[in-house]
């Protein structure tokens, strides 16, 4: 059998963000293709497109060479590989054989044990659709078909048994249960060893017709033996384009227009357009109304105010923690309710909490879910990277038809339900305040809820399409929606806020650091052009906040 080796992207000599002076990526070499699925997710396609692609092309080049035999072409893989393995045979009927390892199981069993996996394996809404693993393999009946897994592989052994069993269904509908095998072998993932002879019969058997082949493992003296490019990396020898280049030139003909509204009638058709997409995009389904079931544990005396320790049970298996910072003077108060990823013990104690509480105002510290580890933590090599902490709970999320931003909005919205249920509470003066991704929450679920009267967001990405245009971005995991824009950007956001004020507090570039006035005007000109042709030229402030100078909420 004649094998073709394809380096996918991101791995051997296809890293996209390689440093010859570093001789290795500038990002993790586990997160190249994550990296890449962020800025392709924006624009509203999925990484694994660029992977298909490279399969198909890789079978273009085999059935052109004389020594291949067309009608016998099989396709094999391991983990991501195999991933790769189970699209091809899915997509391409060009495939006879299909040997797909370490990678099918099911979502039921997945997503409740070590979560999802890689960006190219987790497609948005999959699992909402209807679909699971199962039925890549189904597509391909009844071409023969080979379902590899170890007992104590990470994708769990229990749903490879399950799908295995559901497209024993579909294969005998076809009367061709015999052309379905499950392989199983002892081991962690990627232990093909034991089972690679029997890997390798179930394709000679396929491809070649009955028999036995020897299985002889093979291991090259030296990695230069099987580097094909004069440098080891396609970068460097050939240059050309990589993923994030064709998304940023691609984008150009699909990003939603952003303009200026020439008067309050257009800005209102603009705001209700907006908001529309921001519901469609980050799928938030919460609405101003009644107050959420709230546990309550205190009250605390501090000195001028009490303190209150909050259970909000925003949804069916979903509680929040919170903090409640309360006046002791009679109300009703004015109320900021701060989202932040600094604990909350830690969070209360800063000066900027004690001055609102001194001032006079009722202070509401929330806990987004997935701060504090409360999701799956993911592949190792993603905590504390340049993905983000939250890249497995944000592709978690995306696989059943939500987003982080989407349910972080979901949980302030039902927090102000509560506040403006509380005597103590100003329903007029409510303040939200976010900080870094916690902006990105801040400003979409302020685009939804009027009741929101003054947004604060502080080292906030200033827009979407920055970190898109940016060679590098940092964190974009966990304010990521998909196709967000096909649909809005921050400046839009801005307007759907219209007429309530925003500051924004040293806005961020799409590495976290302080973003350049130049850029913050360019982004956000749409808003800016906005506010002045319909009379409200002040309605957004940039602050330039140094380091202990005190919020600007009033």
């Amino acid at each position: 059998m004649i094998a073709l080796a394809v380096d996918v992207l991101g791995a051997g000599e296809r890293f996209q963000h390689y440093d010859p002076e570093l001789e290795t990526s500038r990002v993790e070499r586990s997160g190249e293709h994550e990296h890449s699925s962020l800025s392709t997710l924006l624009i509203g396609k999925h990484v694994s497109r660029y992977f298909i692609n490279d399969g198909m092309r890789g079978i273009d080049y085999l059935i052109q060479r004389k020594d291949v035999d067309s009608a016998h072409l099989g396709a094999f893989g391991c983990s991501g590989g195999g991933t790769v393995t189970a699209y091809l045979g899915a997509l391409d009927p060009r495939i006879s054989a299909i040997a797909t390892a370490r990678y099918l199981t099911s979502f039921q069993q997945l997503l409740t044990s070590t979560g999802a996996q890689d960006a190219e394996q987790t497609l948005p809404g999959f699992v909402a659709e209807g679909l699971d693993f199962a039925d890549w393999v189904d597509l391909c009946a009844p071409r023969a078909y080979a379902i590899v897994s170890t007992t104590e592989d990470m994708f769990p052994f229990t749903g490879a048994r399950a799908t295995y069993e559901g497209a024993r269904r579909i294969y005998g509908l076809y009367g061709a249960e015999d052309r379905l095998q499950w392989i199983t072998g002892p081991g962690g993932h990627g232990n093909l060893g034991p089972i690679s002879p029997q890997i390798l019969t179930f394709l000679a058997k396929n491809l070649t017709g009955p028999s036995q082949p020897r299985f002889q493992p093979y291991r090259a003296a030296h990695p230069d033996e099987l580097t094909v490019t004069p440098t080891g990396q396609i970068s460097t020898s050939l240059g050309g384009e990589t993923v994030e280049s064709m998304n940023r030139r691609e984008a150009q003909a699909v990003m939603a227009v952003e303009k200026p509204a020439e008067s309050k009638a257009e800005l209102a058709a603009l705001q209700e357009r907006v908001r529309a997409g921001v519901r469609a995009v980050a799928a938030i389904t919460a609405r101003p109304g009644n107050a959420p079931q709230v546990t309550i544990r205190g009250p605390e005396p501090k000195d001028g105010y009490r303190l209150e320790k909050l259970t909000i049970h925003s949804e069916p298996g979903i509680d929040l923690a919170a903090l409640a910072l309360i006046p002791a003077q009679p109300g009703p108060h004015p109320a900021v309710l701060l989202l932040d990823e600094t604990p909350q013990d830690a969070l209360a104690g800063t000066a900027d909490v004690q001055r609102l509480i001194k001032s006079g105002h009722l202070v509401l510290l929330l806990q987004s879910r997935g701060v504090a580890s409360d999701g799956p933590a993911g592949p190792p090599a993603q905590q504390g990277s340049i993905l983000g902490p939250n890249t497995a709970l944000a592709l978690q999320a995306m696989v059943v038809g939500k987003s982080l931003v989407g349910m972080r909005a979901d949980d302030v919205i039902r927090s102000v339900n509560w506040l403006v249920a509380q005597p103590e509470v100003d329903p007029s003066a409510i303040t939200l305040y976010g900080r870094a991704a916690e902006g990105m929450v801040a400003l979409h679920a302020a685009a939804l809820d009027p009741r929101i009267a003054h947004v604060v967001v502080e080292n906030t990405l200033v827009s979407y399409r920055l970190a898109l245009e940016a060679p590098l971005h940092r964190n974009l995991s966990d304010i990521v929606l998909p196709g967000v824009l096909l649909h809005y950007d921050v400046a839009a956001l801005l307007q759907a806020i219209s007429p309530r004020t925003v500051a924004l507090v040293n806005p961020a570039n799409a590495l976290g650091a302080m973003a350049r006035d130049q850029a913050v005007n360019q982004e956000l000109a749409a808003a800016f052009d906005s506010d002045r042709k319909v009379g409200t030229p002040e309605r957004i402030r940039v602050v330039r906040r140094g380091f202990r100078e005190p919020l600007p909420i009033d």
